[in-house]
């Protein structure tokens, strides 16, 4: 599992504190990382921004209802077939 799906993953079970989020990351990146990786790689351990914007695109995909596609082309038939 990639960093980037554990914090999705994270955010799936409802931990949407950048701090909590970060101190996960940094223990999952310890059973992940070959043991001479640097805590500065970014890779295995992100920055706060880093979490806090994969953080926000989880919260943006959650408000997009799998329907909305569905309205938008209805709307679009709907104008221009009258």
């Amino acid at each position: 599992m990639r960093v980037v799906e554990k914090v999705r993953s994270l955010y799936d079970d409802g931990m949407t504190e950048v701090e909590s989020v970060k101190k996960v990351i940094d223990q999952f990146a310890m059973t992940l990382c070959p043991p001479n990786t640097s805590t500065s790689n970014k890779r295995f351990f992100p920055e706060k921004k880093t979490i806090r914007n994969h953080l926000d695109k989880c919260r943006k995909n959650e408000e997009r209802s799998p329907d909305d596609m569905l309205n938008a082309e209805m709307f679009v038939s709907f104008c221009f077939d009258s």
